[in-house]
């Protein structure tokens, strides 16, 4: 299942909770909801259906098209702006088209396909090999080498299941099975993530330098591989909102709609619609296709608009995020900018859900601005990237013959103002990539 239909059905599953919406406000939530990619691709889905969506495109010469709908001209130049529409591809169709390039014997090409069916939107598989192998009634021996298959596929690391296979396997493709940066990955990732070049140095009998030259080779490997699947090139190289700093050095934001194709409805319908000759039956069609076309724009025009409006809020309270390269987060939440803006926080959710900002920074999802607080005794709050440095600190300072529970990290944590439980730190720590107290004693 592709990233976008899933995306539908979370949307479409949220739309039978409130019976009230009509056609009209599903439509608009919907087309707000959409990242660009799919916004083209709906676009592109009317265009196969509506013959008076004009893309007026003036790379083509329009001046062999004759009137819509009729001649060989008006065709292609409809097939040439219907291939120019970028369309998404999800990871598992991908996968599936390398499948199909490959011979092998039908148990493993159906042994293939529940392993591509069973991972997960950023490509690692979450499951349990066994668990996968029960569920499609897999021998054991078949799904691992399944497993093995998907792994050569393209992107490397695909089919990982954990964030060091992942690198391994990437490494792995680039023949580095030797290298400083392999051993690091395999052996030492605990050590990597507290930041610990000295004792990675010290294990591996390595110059300190040749640590570094290596943690930059690893810095250069994708933790997700596979995630700009379901987004295009074109997506990803204009964000839908620019934020930079103007002469007076205020910043400025401005929506970017390169990518996004134009379209309007032509004037020889409006002439149809005041013409005698013409059927009732025929007047109905034009009225209703160019209804859904106005509607269409009303809504991308109302998305822009929204979307531009929780950037404009999100610049104001990140800021210091954006004026200074170690600028930092601050706490923001989706219901702090639906208060700011009168609208329902299940606005905002739509409004960023799939889209990026460019900023002086560089290219980030609009997701990436909404950080977490957690309360502090004193009254005030720090946020979850805080409370991570935090725990990254206190790990590269534990006794490695005598590491910290997760409880005890919790307790260091509570001694700084900063009340999380040993569950919450543990969960902090799975995401950071730092193996458990446990594991880290085994590896001294």
């Amino acid at each position: 299942m592709s990233h976008a239909l899933a995306q539908h059905q979370r949307f479409v599953a949220d739309l039978k909770l409130d019976r009230r919406l009509d056609r009209r406000q599903i439509q608009s939530l919907d087309v707000l909801q959409r990242s660009g990619a799919d916004l083209s691709a709906l676009i592109r889905i009317e265009a196969e259906t509506n013959p008076l969506l004009d893309f007026g495109d003036p790379a083509f010469d329009q001046s062999d098209r004759g009137v819509a709908g009729c001649g060989a001209s008006n065709e292609q130049y409809r097939q040439y702006r219907l291939d120019s529409v970028p369309t998404p591809v999800s990871l598992f169709d991908d996968l599936a088209e390398q499948l199909s390039y490959r011979t092998c014997e039908p148990e493993i090409t159906y042994a293939c396909e529940a392993v591509i069916v069973s991972l997960s939107s950023d490509g690692y598989l979450r499951s349990p090999l066994n668990e996968v192998a029960s569920t499609y009634r897999l021998v054991r021996r078949v799904a691992e080498e399944a497993l093995r298959m998907i792994q050569s596929f393209e992107p490397a690391g695909v089919g990982a299941r954990t964030l060091r296979e992942c690198l391994l396997l990437q490494l792995t493709r680039q023949r580095r099975e030797h290298s400083v940066a392999y051993k690091i990955v395999d052996q030492h990732l605990h050590r990597l993530a507290a930041n610990q070049h000295d004792r990675i140095a010290r294990a591996l009998k390595k110059p300190l330098s040749a640590i570094r030259d290596a943690v930059d080779e690893i810095r250069r490997l994708y933790p997700r591989p596979c995630s700009g699947f379901g987004i295009t090139v074109e997506t990803l190289g204009a964000p839908e909102v620019n934020v930079s700093f103007d002469d007076t050095g205020q910043l400025q934001i401005s929506s970017v709609t390169r990518g996004t194709p134009s379209f309007e409805v032509p004037p020889i319908y409006d002439q149809l619609l005041m013409d005698p000759a013409i059927s009732e039956e025929d007047r109905m069609f034009i009225r209703e296709k160019k209804q859904r076309i106005t509607m269409l724009k009303a809504d991308i025009a109302r998305r822009e608009s929204t979307v531009c409006a929780v950037a404009r809020v999100i610049v104001a309270r990140q800021r210091s995020f954006f004026a200074s390269p170690d600028g930092r987060l601050v706490p923001l939440t989706r219901k702090d900018i639906a208060a700011k803006l009168g609208v329902n926080d299940s606005t905002v959710g739509r409004a960023v859900a799939g889209k990026t900002m460019r900023t002086p920074r560089g290219v980030y999802p609009m997701e990436h601005f909404f950080v977490a607080a957690v309360g502090m005794f004193d009254g005030s709050t720090v946020t979850s990237g805080e409370i991570d440095d935090r725990i990254r600190w206190i790990i590269a300072e534990e006794d490695p013959r005598r590491p910290h529970s997760d409880a005890i990290i919790a307790r260091h944590l509570k001694q700084t103002g900063i009340c999380i439980t040993g569950r919450t730190v543990a969960n902090r720590r799975d995401q950071l990539g730092i193996a458990s107290s446990r594991s880290r004693r085994l590896r001294v």
